[in-house]
């Protein structure tokens, strides 16, 4: 199996740098990007979601909802998949980065130069639809047993990086949420390595430490921010499912197609604890913001890699 092409010609950087790169300068600065949530994991969680947000998280009405459990073993997948994922534009690195707690998760969003933002084609996409990188959402657990959304071959992991792309032909995320074809997630699993060495881990607590506050911001502006090579330089693309499922989080938009990369990324023990301190709206740690798995309700699940 071939991984997938990443149309770049500078070499990879260092896998030290994966996940704390970016951090170089910090800008406190106000903006309107990311807005705080109007929903969580406690009270008004998963359970309250159809009530409350009723665009698409009523999984009677809207049944195709996300995450969902995957399994690679040849009788668990409907199709067998041999397209590889192409980035553009993956070598170009953003002009700035905003952070903000939102008192469910940290999301980021990088600012890119005009028409160097990344690209996703290929693999389960249409073919020639173009959908470019938005945003990225986090999700974690309470300890190392549970934290990633989907659960694949009988496995949670501790955390999961959601990379949010939008189709082209939609002017902004809204639109392209409420569109067939207007989302791709692009969904990076982590496991616990106590080895890893990372020589930037302290400026990168000191940024997750400005966060800790729900409603906290943070915009980097900075030359030496990672561009998105950088920042997935030791990801297998390999191997992977995909489906048309939901998002994870209000509005539940039912309109998003899936890639689940099936292995992981290392990550050490302390980078989680960074997140795991984030506070919440009632001042509390957030240790759980995942949704629980949702029914398949005979999906097609397509799978990218030897058969089992």
């Amino acid at each position: 199996m071939s991984s997938v092409r990443l149309m770049m010609t500078s070499p990879l950087p260092s896998t030290h740098k994966v996940l704390v790169a970016f951090v170089f300068g910090v800008l406190f600065v106000a903006s309107q990007g990311f807005k705080v949530a109007q929903f969580d994991y406690k009270a008004r969680g998963p359970s309250t979601w159809w009530f409350f947000h009723p665009e698409q998280c009523d999984d009677l009405l809207f049944p195709l909802q996300s995450p969902i459990e995957l399994n690679s073993t040849f009788n668990q997948y409907d199709i067998l998949l041999n397209e590889e994922l192409e980035f553009s534009n993956g070598q170009t690195p953003p002009k700035s980065l905003e952070l903000f707690n939102d008192g469910t998760t940290l999301l980021m969003r990088p600012n890119y130069p005009e028409g160097k933002r990344p690209i996703l084609t290929g693999g389960p996409l249409i073919p020639f639809r173009k959908y470019q990188l938005d945003h990225m959402i986090w999700h974690w657990g309470e300890d190392d047993s549970n934290g990633g959304e989907h659960v694949i071959d009988g496995v949670s992991a501790p955390m999961e990086l959601q990379l949010v792309f939008t189709n082209l032909i939609y002017p902004d995320f809204d639109e392209a949420g409420r569109s067939e074809d207007g989302l791709v997630i692009l969904a990076i699993q982590f496991e616990i390595d106590d080895s890893m060495k990372n020589d930037k881990l302290r400026l990168y607590d000191k940024v997750l430490r400005s966060l800790r506050k729900s409603g906290n911001r943070i915009q980097i502006e900075a030359s030496g921010l990672p561009s998105l090579r950088d920042l997935t330089n030791v990801v297998d693309f390999g191997e992977y499912f995909a489906y048309h499922g939901s998002l994870t989080r209000p509005p539940c938009f039912n309109t998003v197609q899936w890639i689940v990369l099936k292995n992981k990324v290392n990550i050490h023990p302390s980078q989680v604890s960074s997140f795991r301190a984030l506070k919440g709206f009632d001042g509390q740690p957030m240790t759980r913001n995942w949704r629980p798995i949702q029914h398949q309700n005979h999906r097609t699940i397509v799978f990218k890699g030897p058969v089992v």
